[in-house]
């Protein structure tokens, strides 16, 4: 696993993009980031970073960036952020990456829009998971387990414009008790979530906004809250309301005071993510079929038709034979497998996109050297590992891309061309194609080392 998460960009429909990071090897789970803390800013403080890392030991880790946040676009001027337009943000991503359905993970308020994804769209959430979660931020007369105004007014001043003039807000002795007066983590939270007052103002404001005690009956995918029994930020009766109207979801609380979930009682924490994750994991579908989010590879000998008519067979077998060792070594050069031999091809699996795009480039200099050019393709998505072989949409749109190259071509599809932003290698508009079977236009690229 690289210890260093890939970053792209996925389109929406009114021309901005959201930005994502994406760690790890498992089932994909999308975790939104809390507050206004970044994707990025994740990594930058040691103990989330190690959070982080391992939840990426057993899933495919996402992290969306909201808009104005991070690596994705601003807000527009006097736009607000709206919970439709959050889970139709990681909907976005989730179609970028290929991927029909992820666990769904938050921390805190944060979490409501991961809510009003799983009930308006189960068909696309596995599981649901939620960190020190409150359906209703704010305390009220009928919601007394919520945040008193006053306290988030002073967090919102500081986010927006630390220090102007006042005493700066000590986040640790809310959020992470038993971390309070680390100033590392302290700073981290002053300049991990740092982004423009009118941003910060309108993130805030929405959130505060986001009752979701309505949908949480008609919550219907398998569900687990976590919360810690001493949180001064988010008390645990907002999470036990939650669990008792979720049918079936699962509590398991903790005995911390800590609201930040990556700060106290880590690997206990991580262990019963983990359990949850995999357990009972898609049991819709056949025993041995897993889903992952990979990089297919495909190549084709290009001509192989008109070759063996024009050579003896013994020969032929001989050159299938050096063909199948040259691909089998650059592949696991680049940290990938084949997975299956297509007589005049291969297909080969890759955790990383640049590894597969690396591996392409190579095969098709080798091949050139062998005289058997190769043409290639190279797609990122979701596929159903099935044993030793792989299935899924994500694989036939790698070979319908692999069939549209040239000879000594290899071409990508737009999410690889993304991901492989600041590789050693650069991608080239190839234009918009049609792939057979497959509905609406692709934006292809073709790649090849950096100049």
């Amino acid at each position: 696993m690289s210890a260093t998460p890939r970053i792209g960009y996925a389109p929406r429909g009114d021309g901005a993009h959201i930005g994502y990071s994406v760690l790890g090897d498992g089932p994909v789970m999308v975790f939104w980031p809390g507050g206004t803390i970044s994707a990025a800013a994740l990594f930058e403080e040691p103990r989330c970073a190690r959070a982080q890392r391992r939840l990426a030991t057993f899933a495919t880790t996402v992290a969306v960036d909201r808009p104005g946040v991070g690596y994705s676009d601003s807000l527009g001027p006097g736009v607000a952020p709206t919970i439709e337009q959050m889970a139709g943000d990681v909907l976005a991503v989730l179609d970028h990456l290929g991927v029909e359905k992820a666990v769904l993970s938050a921390n805190g308020w944060d979490s409501q829009a991961m809510v009003h994804l799983a009930v308006e769209h189960p068909e696309r959430v596995e599981k649901l998971i939620l960190l020190a979660f409150s359906p209703c931020p704010l305390t009220g007369p009928d919601w007394p387990h919520g945040v008193p105004l006053e306290i988030i007014g002073a967090i919102q001043e500081e986010v927006a414009a630390p220090g102007e003039g006042r005493t700066p807000q000590d986040i640790t002795s809310l959020m992470a008790p038993t971390q309070a007066g680390d100033r590392d983590l302290q700073h981290w939270f002053e300049e991990g979530g740092r982004v423009g007052p009118r941003t910060a103002e309108a993130h805030i404001l929405a959130t505060l906004q986001m009752d979701v005690r309505p949908l949480l009956p008609r919550i219907t995918v398998p569900t687990i809250v976590l919360h810690s029994t001493g949180d001064r930020w988010v008390p645990v009766e907002g999470a036990r309301f939650c669990a008792e109207q979720v049918p079936g979801a699962q509590l398991v609380e903790f005995d911390s005071p800590d609201h930040l979930f990556f700060t106290d009682l880590l690997e206990e924490r991580m262990s019963a993510i983990e359990a949850f994750v995999e357990s009972g994991l898609d049991s819709a579908a056949p025993a041995h079929a897993k889903r992952r989010l990979m990089t297919v590879l495909f190549t084709d000998l290009v001509g192989s038709t008109e070759q063996l008519s024009a050579t003896a067979d013994h020969r032929w077998s001989a050159l299938l034979d050096e063909v199948d060792s040259t691909v089998n070594r650059h592949v696991r050069r680049h940290d990938g497998r084949v997975c299956k031999n297509l007589g005049d091809g291969h297909l080969a699996l890759f955790e990383r996109p640049s590894d597969a795009v690396g591996a392409a480039l190579d095969l098709s200099r080798a091949m050139n050297t062998l005289g058997t050019p190769i043409r290639a393709g190279v797609h990122i998505g979701e596929v159903e590992l099935r044993g030793d072989d792989v299935a899924g949409i994500a694989v036939h749109v790698g070979a319908r891309v692999s069939a549209l190259a040239a000879a000594g071509e290899v071409l990508v599809t737009r999410t690889v061309a993304d991901l492989i932003a600041g590789s050693p290698y650069r991608a080239e508009d190839a234009g918009e194609h049609d792939l057979k079977g497959l509905p609406g236009s692709w934006n292809l690229f073709r790649v090849a080392a950096a100049r």
